[in-house]
């Protein structure tokens, strides 16, 4: 069963597929501090410290991201 999140703009996205093209470093950082925690509050935290470490923002939480 697939689970989905939210983007900021109120697109579902695919959670497991999210995991997949986020940054080892940070998902394994973020796991750390956070867990446990559900899905969303990851994907939230997760979308908030990768444009603070990267300048951009994470591909899935983009209005039209491209992934």
């Amino acid at each position: 069963m697939k689970v989905y999140v939210i983007n900021r703009y109120g697109k579902k996205v695919d959670f497991e597929a999210a995991m997949n093209i986020m940054d080892d470093g940070l998902r394994n950082e973020l796991h750390m501090d956070l867990a446990p925690c559900g899905e969303q509050e990851f994907y939230n935290a997760y979308c908030k410290t990768h444009a603070d470490r990267f300048g951009e923002e994470f591909e899935p939480d983009k209005i039209n991201g491209q992934w």
